[in-house]
């Protein structure tokens, strides 16, 4: 008779229960977790929702294929609810829950502050939104996979006095996320004013309706031939929807957080023409993007918003870099060392700082969705 089989015969199946299943759990490995921070929930939770799974989609695949060197990555999912103090602590606890990375956040505002507990705990950060240029230039643990408002903003601005012959813009934008909306405001005016335009700009604070339905008629006042959003696509159709009841022939134009389908479902027809600026395309574009769309479907069944995309490039920069780190490299090393990402729109490249220099689409609504601009 066998050694186990001695064991089970002498009233120790239990045991043999027992010692199977722990030689079982050491034959797996831990899952490599990676962190997502990003508002699940509140004003801004559509950029978080779709950030996180964009980043989903990334992981799954990942498991799909076989996971990172025979390891599975589970993604470890936390809500900041858009607040910078909520964000820091949870940075906190995804870095106790022993993530290598995180995913995240999604706005400047909470970026700001959550930074400086990764930047500590040496945990790299690569942002799927985040642009602010108060974030750029920093020898930090700080990555992020779209370009600063700089890019984003002049863009526009060069489009909107070039292309669409307008002279004067008022502009309406979001003090909630301050860090990231009065940086563009500043960066459009700079580019706006330097092809010899002129600009007025007012914030608000979101969900207080009558101070931005206040806003709209004062920016009115000044006779402009733009109104031009830095908000959430709620906000943006808001003002959109005000500009159409007044019946107001302006030109409306948005910075790329309002440039989600989800500004088509709040503002129906008021949103046709919206003017704005984009990375990922809504439609056509390379492959690589022309599949993610036809795959995010799939799994989720809607569209994906523009954070769907850059969660899931955000996802794909940490999932490369844990598979390619070598033996003794820090994580953050691995990213710059690899440098160059084969993004969805074609490849990117982090400088030095973490930053990328890529190019934009000045897109237009038409028919409850955005098309490239004429």
């Amino acid at each position: 008779m066998g050694a186990w089989q001695r064991l089970a015969g002498a009233g120790g199946l239990g045991w043999l229960l027992l010692c199977l299943a722990a030689i079982a759990g050491c034959s797996r490995p831990e899952p490599v977790r990676i962190g997502f921070v990003g508002p699940l929930t509140g004003r801004v939770s559509a950029v978080g929702t779709a950030g996180r799974d964009g980043a989903l989609l990334a992981v799954e695949e990942q498991n799909a294929s076989g996971g990172i060197l025979g390891r599975t990555v589970e993604l470890v999912i936390s809500d900041d609810q858009g607040e910078p103090e909520q964000g820091v602590e949870a940075v906190r606890q995804l870095i106790a829950q022993g993530v290598v990375a995180i995913v995240g956040p999604m706005t400047s505002a909470v970026a700001m502050e959550a930074s400086k507990v990764a930047n500590a705990s040496g945990i790299p950060m690569v942002s799927p939104t985040v642009a602010t240029d108060a974030l750029s230039g920093r020898d930090d643990y700080f990555f992020r996979v779209v370009p600063s408002v700089k890019r984003m903003a002049a863009s526009l601005a060069r489009y909107l006095f070039g292309r669409a012959g307008c002279r004067r813009a008022a502009v309406l934008y979001d003090l909630d996320n301050a860090a990231y909306t009065a940086d563009w405001v500043a960066r459009f005016r700079e580019a706006f004013e330097a092809s010899g335009g002129w600009v007025w700009s007012r914030g608000f604070r979101p969900g207080r309706e009558g101070s931005l339905l206040a806003l709209v008629d004062d920016c009115l006042a000044v006779a402009p031939d733009c109104v031009v959003t830095a908000a959430s696509a709620l906000d943006t159709a808001l003002v959109c929807q005000q500009l159409d009841k007044r019946g107001v022939r302006v030109i409306k134009a948005t910075a790329e957080w309002g440039t989600s389908q989800l500004v088509f479902q709040y503002g129906g027809r008021s949103v046709e023409g919206l003017v704005g600026s984009q990375v990922y395309p809504a439609e056509g574009g390379h492959p690589r993007c022309r599949q993610f769309r036809d795959r995010f479907r799939s799994r989720f069944g809607r569209f994906p918003h523009f954070a769907a995309a850059s969660g899931y490039e955000a996802a794909k920069v940490v999932l490369t870099a844990v598979t390619r780190q070598e033996r003794g490299e820090a994580l953050r090393a691995a990213i710059v060392r690899i440098g160059i990402f084969p993004g969805l729109c074609g490849p990117f490249a982090f400088d030095a700082f973490g930053d990328v220099d890529r190019a934009t689409t000045v897109v237009v609504g038409r028919d409850g969705r955005f098309v490239p601009g004429p």
